[in-house]
């Protein structure tokens, strides 16, 4: 139903990686966003995309897949961790999603498929 990442004119891992690579150190400190607001703000971001850019509504729809998937990941290894897994050193270690970062995302997702359409 939706498109492998080597089929879409955008990988969002390889972008998503881009990003986290590029903030690590100076997001440490930020808050990490919760599953329901990676999703939420997700969806804000999609409704307020550059409107002058024709925009597959299967490429949304595979924006949306990935980052469902990584909030479930968020969740699952994050909010529903009980245990001496939930100490804070795996939390620290766990590479967190802040709202800053998500913007950064969603900002070069919209450039690079821009570039590509072109």
């Amino acid at each position: 139903m939706f498109m492998d990442d080597e089929e879409l004119p955008v990988s969002f891992g390889r972008l998503y990686v881009i990003i986290k690579e590029a903030t690590r150190k100076s997001e440490a400190d930020k808050a990490m966003l919760t599953p329901s607001q990676i999703k939420d703000e997700t969806e804000k971001a999609i409704q307020r995309r550059p409107k002058h850019m024709r925009i597959s509504s299967l490429f949304l729809d595979a924006l949306r897949e990935f980052m469902d998937k990584l909030a479930k990941k968020v969740e699952r290894l994050v909010f529903k961790v009980e245990g001496d897994f939930a100490e804070e050193s795996f939390l620290r270690n766990f590479d967190f999603l802040t709202k800053n970062q998500l913007d950064k995302f969603i900002e070069l997702v919209w450039k690079t498929y821009e570039k590509a359409m072109i």
